[in-house]
């Protein structure tokens, strides 16, 4: 349980260790934080209890020797409180805006506490966030205005219709002063019914190519974008794939 004085709250905070961490009392280890943290690890917790098993994903790949060992941190979200933490501006349905406090919880309260109590790898080139929806619009939040501390990003099915494309413009018209070192972005091709603009593709794939296309003309290295073929906005769907998310952001050395 971990409180927060910036947000004046408190949440579940689930640290996972990787395999060599015990037999090698010398090595510090890269860090990624994911979102929605009781949905990652454990089926009691998660959403319709459907969970992410990124701890056996990251276990399979970590023993092949496809990933770098590294720590997960699971950050729960904060309930009722989810859209506000999660979303950089207010939507003008839904509310919002409190990103920048999450990120001052996660950047001044959080990670030194974690950085405290493991031997971590402290560099933003070693340090990952990642998440899914709202989740994941706070992660590219991250990178677009912490990327001197959170270097590596995984953004799922990023909600980027919120508060009209904001994130969109914002990378657009102020991009990120210093770049991440990589940027995970991806879709499913059955997310949403949704064609506003009847071009035969769903708004969520215009939304996330129109990022990619920004993220491209502005030289972002270490670009990743994949659409996925029947893959939905669902735990399940982001499950199928996260290890393959893991492998790419954390490559071994």
């Amino acid at each position: 349980e971990v409180k927060s004085d910036i947000l004046g709250n408190s949440r579940q905070v689930w640290v996972y260790l990787p395999p060599g961490y015990a037999q090698n009392p010398d090595r510090h280890y890269p860090v990624l934080y994911a979102m929605d943290g009781q949905n990652v690890f454990e089926k009691g917790t998660a959403f319709q209890g459907q969970e992410w098993h990124m701890d056996e994903a990251a276990q399979r790949a970590m023993q092949a020797g496809t990933m770098r060992e590294a720590i997960i941190v699971a950050v729960s979200n904060g309930g009722a409180q989810r859209i506000e933490e999660y979303s950089p501006k207010a939507d003008p349905e839904y509310g919002g805006g409190g990103a920048e406090k999450f990120a001052q919880f996660l950047s001044q309260e959080l990670k030194p506490m974690i950085d405290g109590a493991y031997r971590s790898e402290t560099a933003p080139e070693s340090t990952a966030i990642l998440g899914s929806s709202m989740g994941g619009l706070v992660s590219l939040y991250m990178g677009l205005a912490h990327s001197n501390t959170f270097g590596l990003i995984g953004a799922l099915s990023p909600s980027l219709w919120f508060a009209e494309k904001d994130m969109i413009s914002s990378w657009k018209d102020h991009p990120p002063a210093q770049k991440p070192a990589k940027v995970w972005l991806d879709m499913g091709d059955n997310e949403s019914p949704s064609d506003k603009d009847h071009n035969g593709v769903p708004d969520t794939l215009d939304n996330t190519r129109a990022l990619r296309d920004v993220m491209a003309a502005q030289g972002q290295p270490g670009l990743m974008y994949h659409e996925f073929p029947g893959a939905t906005h669902s735990e399940a769907s982001w499950a199928n794939r996260i290890q393959d998310v893991l492998q790419a952001l954390l490559p071994p050395a």
